[in-house]
C-alpha cells in the first residue's frame, strides 16, 4: 500500500503540475508525500494540526519520525504551520529542539463564524427542565479529553450549582473509557448526559442552547469546541496550559484555570456558571476566528513559499 500510494501521489502530482502542494501532518503516510515533492521539486507545507509529543494514541514509530522531521525542518528550510502559538513554542523546546524556528509559521483554527439556524431545541430532547443551565463537552471521548475529570468535577461543585446544570458529553465514546460508570458511581445520572455522537449539522442547535462550554484536554493542539462556541456566544471553561490558549483568550470569553487538580476545575467551572456573560461581546471575538482569516494567513504562507523556493 505505502508503496501503491507514493506512485498514486506522484502521478497525480505530474499530472495536475501545482504550484504548490500542502501536507497535513507528519507520519508515516504523509512523510511519503515530502519524498514526493522533494524528488518532483514542487514547493510543499507542512501542517501539524497537533503535537504527538505526549499523544497515547500515537505509535512509538509516528513520534520519532516527527521528532526527526521537525528537527531536521530548519536546516532544509521546509516551512511548517501549527495552528497555535503554544505548538510553536513547543517546537522550540528540548524535546523537538528547533532553533529559531524561522519556517515555523502560527495559522489557528478557523471555524464557520455564521450560526446554524436552530431545527431543535434541545431541552426536552434531553429532559432538561426550564432553569438549568446546560454546558457542553464536544469532542471524542476518550482518555486525552479527559471527560472523566470534567464529571469529577461536578461532584465537588455546590450542591445549589449542580442540581441546576446539566451537562451534554458530545462524542462518540471510546469503548475503554468508562465514564458512564463514573457518572453512576458519583451519583450524576441526573446531572450528566451522554448525547454520544452528534452529527455536525445538529451542532448548532446545542451551542445556541448551551450557557457553557468545557474543555479538560490533557493534551490539545487547538480546541476547536472553544470558538465554535464562541460563534454562538457561549464562553468556555479550559486549563491556561493548553497550546491555543494565548490565541483564543479574551478575558469576555473565557474562565482559565491553572491548576489541574478536580477542586480548582470544579470552582473555574462555579465561577463561569455564576458569572454574567456578554453573548453578542463573545460573538465578535468569534469573528477572528472566521474561515476567511485563516485562508488568509495561509495564503500568505503559500505565497512565501513558492516566492523563496
Amino acid at each position: 500500500y505505502y508503496f501503491l500510494d507514493r506512485g498514486y501521489v506522484k502521478n497525480v502530482i505530474r499530472r495536475i503540475r501545482p504550484d504548490i502542494v500542502h501536507i497535513h501532518g507528519v507520519g508515516v503516510g504523509s512523510k511519503n508525500y515530502v519524498e514526493v515533492c522533494q524528488e518532483l521539486e514542487v514547493p510543499f507545507v507542512i501542517t501539524a494540526h497537533g503535537l504527538n509529543q505526549n499523544s497515547r494514541e500515537a505509535s512509538q514509530e509516528d513520534r520519532k519520525l516527527e521528532r526527526e522531521f521537525f528537527r531536521g525542518s530548519e536546516k532544509k528550510h521546509i516551512p511548517v504551520t501549527v495552528v497555535s502559538s503554544g505548538s510553536g513554542r513547543r517546537l522550540m523546546g528540548e524535546y523537538y529542539g528547533l532553533g529559531s524556528a524561522a519556517n515555523i509559521h502560527v495559522v489557528t483554527n478557523g471555524t464557520d463564524t455564521h450560526m446554524m439556524e436552530t431545527t431543535e431545541d434541545i431541552r426536552p430532547k434531553h429532559g432538561i427542565p426550564d432553569g438549568c443551565k446546560i454546558c457542553l463537552a464536544v469532542g471524542s471521548v476518550c482518555e486525552n479529553k479527559n471527560q472523566l475529570q470534567i464529571v469529577r468535577a461536578f461532584s465537588v461543585l455546590p450542591r445549589h450549582l449542580r442540581e441546576k446544570t446539566r451537562v451534554l458529553i458530545i462524542g462518540k465514546t471510546s469503548e475503554s473509557y468508562q465514564i458512564k460508570k463514573e457518572i453512576t458511581r458519583l451519583g450524576l445520572d441526573d446531572v450528566v448526559i451522554c448525547c454520544g455522537f452528534i452529527h455536525h449539522g445538529e451542532l448548532g442547535n446545542y451551542y445556541a442552547g448551551a450557557d457553557l462550554n468545557i474543555l479538560a484536554s490533557k493534551d490539545e493542539g487547538f480546541g476547536l469546541s472553544i470558538i465554535e462556541g464562541f460563534v454562538y456566544g457561549v464562553p468556555s471553561v479550559t486549563f491556561s496550559d493548553l497550546d491555543a490558549v494565548a490565541d483564543v483568550y479574551d478575558e469576555n470569553a473565557m474562565e482559565l484555570c491553572d491548576d489541574r487538580s478536580d477542586e480548582s476545575f470544579s470552582k473555574a467551572i462555579a465561577t463561569a456558571l455564576e458569572k454574567r456573560w456578554d453573548k453578542e461581546a463573545i460573538k465578535q471575538h468569534s469573528n477572528k476566528f472566521s474561515l476567511r482569516r485563516m485562508a488568509e494567513k495561509y495564503m500568505r504562507v503559500y505565497t512565501k513559499t513558492i516566492n523563496d523556493f
